[in-house]
């Protein structure tokens, strides 16, 4: 452990540069901040978790997702307050939840202290996948979701070896956590007992099926706990299934490719860099027998086919988007660690102290510089500067839960829309006669127009506000 220490600084220090520069700014990427207004609506009383609603004009009953991810970060609201750090901070604290996912994952399959002293290796190779830290600067859905799915195969791992019973019941609490957070993508856990039992155990036929039977038990006895104390829960999740499960396996709602196979693609591009760590040992050691150069295969392709059960079914459907993988990176991640872990124990083993003392103090300066480049970006924007500092400008002026009047072109600006819900709590909709009306900066009244209304004079860039004489 004492050898791993400087890793371990050095991949925090990967983990925040990657992470925080991003946390303390404004702007973030449409379905975060959809999500976050969610979220915050739950939290001043607009809406309940079963019946949740995005703004007074769109989306007034909105159950395109279910509820939990909404609810919990509904709290992170109460707690702090109405503030861009308070979304920031939830998408951050689900970052290190995961992190830590991961460090127990590999604990439990590599219960040699030495080994799982490497716990490092596997959230570096994770930092390293672009979709890694975009996810996690964006506050999507699947951020939480990847806790929950890995919670459940860390249970489910201990529910067969420690053959407990109340390991299962666990693993089915944190597997309906994770359909109340995603949906059916969080079920691919249920593949895992029969993935360990091949791969690993060599169990029997009979065996995995009661393993499974176990987990399904489990989760459906769970759930029937939450519909009966909670009816509601029933009709939430029939109308996300009608609006959202269904239209999107027949194609109908949001088709993003034309072909099932843009997935796989996609995830062969963010695993570029681990997957070059892999070829580049095995041309090394080409001559040697495969099982000699990766003594824990057995463990990296457990690993590598809960990966592939988390990604490959997305290509059921056409509506495809690459942070859906996310779940199923940390998998990917861990399996070529373990097939690289002889190799790194003995680079770890031969590293000098030379060496070892410039990576602490490479790291160590690191995290100073990064305190004092985040005090500097600090309340900043990193997209979407001129709109979203127009209207916290706007909302100093109008009320909240106010409908604004706006050009018909604007509603077609998603991004607009979801902030001026995020930073007023501002509904908009399309020329309407309303107290309030906005306009793009380029566009000239005419003169009717200008005999009911009066410009507000603010110092905006993009847009102009006018209010009802």
């Amino acid at each position: 452990m004492i050898k791993n220490k400087p890793f371990y600084i050095f991949t925090s220090f990967v983990f925040f540069a990657l992470l925080l520069p991003f946390t303390v700014q404004e702007g973030m990427f449409l379905d975060g901040v959809f999500y976050a207004n969610i979220s915050r609506n739950l939290a001043v009383g607009m809406g309940d978790i079963w019946s949740m609603q995005y703004s007074l004009t769109q989306n007034r009953l909105f159950c395109g997702h279910p509820f939990l991810v909404f609810w919990i970060q509904s709290f992170f609201f109460k707690l702090l307050g109405d503030s861009f750090l308070t979304e920031r901070f939830f998408t951050l604290i689900n970052a290190i939840l995961s992190a830590g996912c991961i460090h127990v994952l590999w604990q439990t399959l590599f219960p040699n202290q030495h080994r799982w002293s490497f716990s490092w290796l596997p959230i570096f190779l994770w930092l390293t996948i672009p979709l890694t830290f975009w996810a996690y600067r964006n506050n999507i859905l699947e951020n939480t979701l990847t806790i929950f799915t890995l919670l459940s195969t860390i249970c489910i791992i201990k529910a067969i070896d420690q053959r407990d019973w109340r390991w299962w019941l666990i693993s089915g609490f944190w597997m309906v956590a994770a359909f109340l957070s995603k949906g059916l993508v969080g079920l691919f856990p249920l593949a895992i007992p029969l993935i360990y039992g091949v791969v690993i155990n060599k169990t029997h036929m009979s065996t995995l099926f009661l393993h499974t039977v176990s987990l399904v038990g489990a989760m459906t006895l769970l759930s029937l706990i939450l519909i009966l104390l909670f009816p509601e829960a029933l009709d939430q999740l029939t109308c996300y299934m009608n609006t959202q499960v269904l239209p999107s396996l027949k194609n109908e709602l949001e088709v993003t490719v034309e072909s099932r196979f843009s997935i796989v693609y996609k995830l062969l591009l963010e695993l570029i860099f681990p997957i070059f760590l892999v070829l580049l040992f095995l041309i090394k050691y080409r001559k040697s027998r495969f099982i000699h150069i990766f003594p824990h295969w057995r463990k990296a392709l457990f690993l590598l086919l809960i990966g592939m059960a988390a990604s490959l079914p997305i290509m059921v459907s056409l509506k495809q988007r690459k942070f859906y993988l996310l779940p199923s990176i940390p998998y990917y991640t861990m399996a070529v660690s373990a097939l690289l872990l002889p190799f790194i124990e003995k680079w770890v083993n031969n590293f000098s102290s030379k060496w070892v003392k410039r990576l602490l103090y490479f790291s160590r300066i690191g995290l100073i510089l990064l305190v004092i480049i985040c005090g500097w970006l600090f309340g900043g924007y990193s997209r979407y500067e001129d709109k979203i500092s127009d209207i916290y400008t706007i909302s100093e002026s109008v009320p909240k839960q106010t409908i604004v009047s706006v050009p018909v072109s604007f509603l077609g600006d998603y991004s607009f829309s979801a902030y001026m819900n995020r930073v007023g709590q501002l509904s908009v909709e399309g020329d309407t006669d309303r107290q309030y009306r906005l306009t793009d900066v380029s566009t000239t009244q005419d003169s009717f127009f200008m005999k009911n209304y009066t410009e507000v004079p603010l110092d905006l860039k993009k847009y102009r506000l006018y209010k009802r004489k």
